[in-house]
């Protein structure tokens, strides 16, 4: 039930993925992806997704910026995050970022690797790769 304004939670991985990018696959450049993704392979560029990304435990993905409205990883994320709800990183996942998390949702599982920078709630012009 929802309270107020506030749209009801919904678990990240029981939103309707509209795609998956396989083991083996491999991608660079910029994507632009629409809905909720898996990645399995491998990701390299500027990659921004309107719901949630999941990156599966044999997933990896090597961002100069990815925006996404959710981020769950299992595999291994390196880069600079811009992220509107909540992070979540599983056992076994690996994260070295930059991290931007637009609300309050960070969640790092016992077994998780979070190497890098996050800053909570940040204002919309936050850099957040280092100078």
């Amino acid at each position: 039930m929802a309270r107020g304004n506030r749209p009801e939670e919904v678990d990240p991985l029981q939103q309707e993925m509209q795609g998956v990018i396989g083991e083996g696959a491999a991608l660079s450049g910029e994507l632009h992806l629409e809905g909720g993704y898996r990645v399995d392979g491998r990701l390299a560029g500027r990659v921004a997704c309107t719901a949630t990304l999941i990156v599966g435990p044999p997933g990896y993905l090597d961002t100069e910026e990815l925006h996404a409205g959710g981020l769950v990883v299992a595999g291994e994320v390196r880069g600079n995050l811009r992220i509107q709800d909540r992070l979540e990183i599983s056992p076994g996942g690996k994260v070295y970022a930059n991290v931007a998390l637009g609300g309050p949702g960070f969640v790092m599982a016992k077994g998780a690797i979070f190497e890098g920078t996050l800053y909570m709630n940040p204002p919309e012009d936050t850099q957040t790769e280092e100078e």
